[in-house]
């Protein structure tokens, strides 16, 4: 029950690779801080090296983006990967792109928003192929500059170049906004009722969940519960997905901790 109300969650927010059945499936991924590590799910943008074990990896710099450090992230990546007895490697290339002849330097979020348009996607693809054009390399490990919206700029590269390109896991960056917008969409088409109240139970109905909050009661096929991560007692573990199995066909039931 639980593994079901995950992947309906991700469903609705788009643009996430699916939660694998082993854990030893999950995404690998490079975190800004310069260590690999497994992950629950992530965007599509996100770079995915548990496909390529022995991947020569091109972390890309850009002038344009003084905060992202190419050379310092790809030997951080690297010692991180020996430690790990990790055959991967990283090496620093840097591309020449979003050079402007006034105020040269951009946010990774205003760099994304730049890269949507079909002809700067084209740009961004040229500049990449330059950058690794002599070198030995198996993908491509970029800022997260690859689009605000969704994964239209990293199937345009991955189609010009011919090898895997995404971005680094950052934990403020466009990647923040994409979620941001994807949450808002889809609670859009779910047109959710927010209730408050300081007791909340959940009682199996014929077709729906039903929600006692306070005074209040809703019928419902999906439930969101906000209850913190100091929750005493109550609607916890076992309990919880107790709920979700009890509920009926098609209804989700999710806590937020």
């Amino acid at each position: 029950a639980k593994r079901l109300a995950q992947r309906a969650v991700l469903g609705a927010l788009g643009g996430y690779r699916a939660i694998p059945f082993r854990d030893a499936d999950r995404p690998l991924v490079a975190t800004a801080a310069g260590t690999l590590r497994r992950v629950l799910s992530a965007e599509r943008n996100v770079l995915d090296l548990a496909p390529l074990p022995h991947a020569r990896t091109a972390v890309v710099g850009v002038s344009a983006l003084p905060l992202f450090d190419a050379r310092a992230l790809a030997r951080a990546l690297d010692e991180d990967a020996v430690r790990r007895g990790d055959t991967r490697r990283f090496f620093a290339v840097e591309a020449e792109h979003a050079r402007r002849a006034h105020d040269v330097l951009l946010g990774t979020i205003e760099l994304a928003r730049t890269n949507e348009p079909a002809a700067a996607r084209q740009r961004l693809a040229v500049a990449l192929r330059r950058a690794v054009a002599e070198l030995p390399c198996d993908a491509l490990l970029l800022p997260p500059i690859l689009g605000a919206g969704g994964e239209v700029v990293t199937m345009h590269l991955e189609r010009a170049l011919g090898k895997p390109v995404g971005e680094v896991l950052a934990a403020r960056s466009a990647q923040s906004e994409r979620l941001t917008t994807k949450l808002e969409q889809a609670l859009g088409v779910l047109d959710p009722q927010r209730l408050h109240g300081d007791a909340t139970s959940l009682d199996r109905g014929e077709h729906h969940v039903v929600v006692h909050a306070g005074r209040h009661h809703v019928e419902a096929r999906a439930v969101v519960l906000c209850t913190g991560r100091e929750l005493a007692g109550g609607l916890r573990g076992g309990h919880l997905s107790l709920l979700a199995a009890e509920a009926p066909r098609g209804a989700v039931v999710v806590d937020l901790r």
